[in-house]
């Protein structure tokens, strides 16, 4: 009797302990990856913003520097 509740405890025990720990991970798995997902996020707004690309570029030229290259079909 006294085995039998002791074997029905240690599994009930290992159950929940189990339960806890998969919880933990999955909660932890999620914030993690929400995490990472918002940073990829800010950095692509960053890289796609006008005010990082005009560090290395010059933006808003006025349209006879961008046709000058351009062929012309006439």
């Amino acid at each position: 009797m006294i085995k039998k509740l002791r074997n029905r405890f240690v599994r009930l025990s290992m159950i929940l302990i189990s339960v806890v720990l998969i919880l933990f991970f999955g909660v932890m798995t999620g914030v993690l990856f929400m995490e990472e997902t918002n940073s990829v996020q800010e950095t692509l707004k960053t890289y796609a913003s006008e005010t990082y690309f005009s560090r290395y570029f010059v933006l808003g030229r006025n349209n006879e520097d961008l046709n000058s290259f351009a062929i012309d079909p006439a």
